[in-house]
């Protein structure tokens, strides 16, 4: 079994490098990265629990993917409402994701922070690095699971393992335990063990508070 452990050396690294930046809590803009069906979501719902609700506002995607039922969490547009947008320069950065693009609205980053609140968004690790804005700090947490076969249960049980969702995920888990969870574009890593997202977003929350001022 593959398994995801955050060492003590890994951990003190991240947290030096953080504590160099200089974070300012004012512009904090926090994204979660990882595979599909991770957990971000929960994560995101627990760290408000645990926070003055409300603190962590979700920025939501606009997409040309329509909504699930139910979904509340992302935008729904037409192509072409999509491309006036892009064009206006609403996104700050725009991705195709199984076939539909998402963009990062640059209001629903900026509103957050004008109400003392901090954004939020769950993304992917392929182009996050786009997100970085002079207008904010972007702080970048990935989250693991306890392993990848634990992963891979849990996509399948949900029935997400839809257009090689399996096959990316894997082959990103992968590629990441091979070089020791070290990734330029990751500021801190996370676990996100099954049944335990509470503690997953106590150790964000806890991470947040010890590098921003």
């Amino acid at each position: 079994m593959r398994q995801f452990k955050i060492s003590d050396k890994l951990r003190n690294q991240e947290i030096d490098r953080l504590k160099s930046r200089k974070l300012q809590r004012n512009r904090l803009f926090v994204l979660l990265i990882g595979p599909s069906a991770i957990g971000k979501s929960t994560i995101i719902s627990e760290m408000n629990k645990l926070s003055r609700p409300g603190l962590f506002e979700y920025v939501k995607p606009v997409t040309t993917r329509p909504n699930r039922p139910g979904e509340t969490d992302k935008i729904h547009v037409s192509d072409q409402e999509f491309d006036l947008m892009e064009k206006a320069g609403k996104f700050v950065a725009v991705n195709k994701v199984y076939g539909f693009r998402y963009g990062a609205p640059l209001e629903g980053i900026l509103s957050p922070l004008q109400r003392d609140n901090i954004p939020i968004l769950d993304y992917i690790l392929e182009t996050v690095s786009a997100l970085q804005r002079p207008e904010y700090d972007t702080l970048k947490f990935y989250i693991y699971p306890k392993s990848i076969e634990e992963w891979q249960d849990r996509i399948n049980n949900i029935g997400r393992n839809v257009t090689d969702r399996l096959q990316i995920g894997t082959k990103e888990l992968s590629s990441l335990a091979e070089n020791g969870l070290v990734h330029p574009d990751i500021d801190v890593s996370i676990i996100n063990a099954k049944g335990q997202p509470d503690q997953a977003a106590l150790d964000i929350i806890e991470t947040i508070d010890l590098v921003t001022k």
